[in-house]
């Protein structure tokens, strides 16, 4: 089975982790002290985190933190973040992301971009 991280466990956190318990997600939120994680590495990340909006645009301080801090094969944003931001985050990291209309959820099956997580 492929490992499972959700990155903030708000609103957007909480609710993904029911919708694909199956998959047994870990979590790390640094502000409510939450840690599950049993591992290292992961092969997906969801990133929940908030993006406050401050001074006319959208702060996205928190998701570039979340894939510098963590380590997986692919981080998904389920963060609103501003256009380009993907291309701007792994263009500084060098990690391989995507964007949370790359992905479906249904039945048993989580599709991200061409991964296929089956539970």
């Amino acid at each position: 089975m492929k490992s499972v991280l959700i990155i903030g466990k708000g609103t957007v956190g909480s609710n993904l982790g029911k919708e694909i318990v199956k998959l047994k997600p870990e979590f790390i939120d640094k502000y409510k002290k939450i840690d599950t994680r049993t591992c290292k590495h992961y092969d997906f990340g969801f990133v929940c985190v908030d993006t406050p909006f401050r001074e006319n645009t959208l702060d996205i301080s928190e998701v570039v933190n979340a894939v510098n801090e963590n380590d997986c094969d692919i981080y998904i944003l389920k963060s609103t973040c501003p256009v380009g931001t993907v291309d701007m985050i792994k263009e500084k990291t060098g990690k391989e992301l995507s964007f949370r209309q790359n992905i479906t959820v249904a039945h048993s099956t989580v599709i991200i971009s061409n991964s296929i997580l089956r539970f």
